[in-house]
């Protein structure tokens, strides 16, 4: 484990970051991943979906509260991100994909595995 802690600390300690920690509830497991804020350049965001309450003890600046997103709308923002090469929505409960995950030129994986609600995929996908 300590070696893939000096990783992310060597590798993105100038760099502005956007981390998203889904299902992140245990102080130990945000240690982990997000260690201090040191570890990560000027301008970095952390997206925590599970416990806002590990953020008191993680220094954090501030705090914003979002609305949940449905799946397809969560899917619809990460589209947006052009040098997305692999996506996995494996054991989601999605039910479509957005006729825009087609204009990802750069995904060369998308992982279906276990998707039993997915009634419908985009012409050109598979």
């Amino acid at each position: 484990m300590s070696t893939g802690i000096n990783v992310i600390k060597n590798k993105l300690r100038y760099k502005r970051v956007l981390l998203i920690l889904d299902d992140v509830d245990d102080w130990g497991q945000l240690k982990a991943l997000a260690g201090n804020c040191d570890w990560f350049g000027s301008g970095s965001r952390f997206i925590i979906t599970r416990d806002q309450n590990l953020l008191s003890n993680h220094k954090v600046d501030a705090t914003y509260e979002v609305e949940k997103l449905s799946h397809y709308e969560a899917l619809k923002l990460f589209i947006e991100m052009e040098r997305l090469r692999k996506l996995s929505l494996a054991y989601t409960d999605i039910k479509e994909l957005p006729l825009s995950i087609g204009q990802l030129i750069g995904l060369e994986v998308l992982d279906l595995i276990g998707c039993k609600n997915l009634v419908h995929l985009p012409t050109g996908i598979l």
